[in-house]
C-alpha cells in the first residue's frame, strides 16, 4: 500500500476538535501534485451515475467493490483508504476518544465491504466511495441534520470542488442539540430549530474532514444553490460487522 496517498498524512492531533464530538478538518490534505493528478482523471458524472439523466442534487457513487471502473490512480487511492493501514492511521488519531466499551476496536482486523468477508465477529468493514451530488436544478439540501447508522465507526468526506464552480452551499454543518437530553434517532432528519450549529466545513478544494460516529455526531449538508456543477466528494467509512453497534 502506498501511504503517500493518505488523506491523514498531514493530520495533527493538536487540530482535533473534541466537542460536540471528535472531528478534524485538514485543508490542502494532499500534496498538490497528487491532488492535480487525481483531479485530472476524476470520473465523469455519467461514469459515476451510469446515466445521462440524473435526478436533482442526488448522490451517486462508485464503491471499493467496483473500483475497476476507476482510473488506475483512483484504484490505488480507493485501495489505501479501505485498507488496514488507513484504519491504523485513524486509530492513531482518534483512538483515545473511543468509548471504553469500544476499546477492542483499536486492534480489530479490517476488510473491504462487499468485497471480502469478515474473519471474526469483531472485524470492521471499510469502504471508500468516489462520488458526486448531481447538478442542482432548484435550491435543495442533500441531507438535513442527522446521525449516521449506529454501525458506523467513522465517516470522512474529501471535497474536490472544481475550478470554475462558484456556487455556494454543500458545506458540512456540525450541530449539537439545544437540549442535552434530547432523544436522537439515528438516520432520521432532526429539525434544525432543535439544534445549534457549532461549525461549518466549507465545500472546497482538497479539503478533508473525518469524524468519530456516536449518538452525538449530528451533522448535515447546507442547501446548494442552482448550478450545472456536481459536488465532487470521496466518502471513507468504517462499519462494525456481526450486528455490533457504535452507540
Amino acid at each position: 500500500m502506498n501511504q503517500n496517498l493518505s488523506l491523514l498524512n498531514k493530520a495533527n492531533k493538536n487540530n482535533l476538535v473534541i466537542e460536540p464530538y471528535p472531528y478534524i478538518v485538514i485543508n490542502d490534505a494532499l500534496d498538490e501534485d497528487l491532488y492535480s493528478e487525481l483531479e485530472s482523471c476524476y470520473p465523469s458524472d455519467k461514469e459515476i451515475s451510469g446515466t445521462s439523466s440524473m435526478e436533482n442534487n442526488t448522490r451517486y457513487q462508485i464503491s471499493a467493490k467496483d473500483k475497476n471502473k476507476l482510473p488506475e490512480i483512483w484504484q490505488d487511492f480507493v485501495d489505501f483508504h479501505s485498507s488496514s493501514e488507513f484504519y491504523k492511521q485513524f486509530i492513531g488519531l482518534f483512538g483515545e476518544h473511543l468509548p471504553t466499551r469500544l476499546s477492542w476496536a483499536k486492534n480489530s482486523q479490517t476488510y473491504t465491504r462487499k468485497l471480502q468477508q469478515p474473519r471474526t465477529p469483531s472485524d470492521i468493514s471499510l469502504d471508500c466511495q468516489v462520488g458526486i451530488n448531481s447538478p442542482v436544478k432548484y435550491e435543495s439540501s442533500v441531507k438535513g441534520a442527522h446521525v449516521d447508522n449506529r454501525v458506523e465507526l467513522y465517516a470522512g468526506l474529501f471535497y474536490m470542488k472544481q475550478d470554475g464552480d462558484t456556487s455556494e452551499g454543500g458545506n458540512l454543518e456540525i450541530f449539537k442539540p439545544k437540549e442535552p437530553k434530547m432523544p436522537i434517532i439515528h438516520k432520521q432528519v432532526i429539525e434544525r430549530e432543535l439544534l445549534e450549529k457549532v461549525d461549518e466545513v466549507i465545500y472546497g478544494r482538497n479539503t478533508f474532514v473525518i469524524f468519530l460516529c456516536s449518538k452525538y455526531s449530528i451533522h448535515g449538508v447546507s442547501p446548494r444553490c442552482v448550478t450545472d456543477y456536481s459536488r465532487r466528494l470521496v466518502n471513507v467509512i468504517a462499519e462494525f460487522s456481526a450486528g455490533r453497534a457504535c452507540f
